[in-house]
């Protein structure tokens, strides 16, 4: 039998994912790699809940329909779902405790943030690697297999 390859699994947080989905920035790259298979994106029950709470704020101005358009075609299929143990709190906003959890319990190559309370815990915290998006997209576009040597 052929030797499978490694699945390269992120955790994005919730404002790296709708700046990819909504908007034409920097974490559009990212949106692009994961629709080319480049990295499968890990949630949680909880993470999936505030992608589509967030999505649903009136300031993006998409129906209900739109929303979950979006999150059965751009996000849904491109995602393994992980269901963290209950373990202690990690961030000083523990909103953000979910996307450590899932990061940890996929043994995820990476946690990608823009949060300042996220970022602060710097490189890494514990086992999971903490990146911003621009970081993430220069490993992608350097080398794919880097992001791999992240991975537990």
């Amino acid at each position: 039998m052929g030797q499978e390859e490694e699945v390269i699994r992120l955790v994005l947080d919730t404002n790296v994912l709708v700046s990819a989905l909504l908007f034409r920035s920097e974490a559009s790259g990212l949106f692009d790699a994961w629709c080319r298979g480049n990295f499968r994106l890990a949630v949680s029950e909880d993470i999936l809940d505030e992608y589509r709470q967030v999505l649903a704020y009136p300031k993006f101005r998409l129906s209900r329909q739109e929303t979950e358009a979006v999150m059965e075609q751009f996000v849904l299929p491109f995602c393994d779902r992980f269901e963290p143990e209950e373990t202690p709190r990690v961030c000083t906003d523990p909103e953000d405790d979910k996307f450590f959890h899932c990061a940890s319990s996929a043994r995820a190559a990476a946690l990608v943030s823009g949060d300042k309370a996220v970022l602060s815990h710097g490189p890494r915290h514990g086992r999971v690697r903490i990146l911003t998006v621009k970081e993430a997209l220069v490993l992608f576009r350097r080398c794919p297999a880097r992001l791999r040597r992240f991975a537990f």
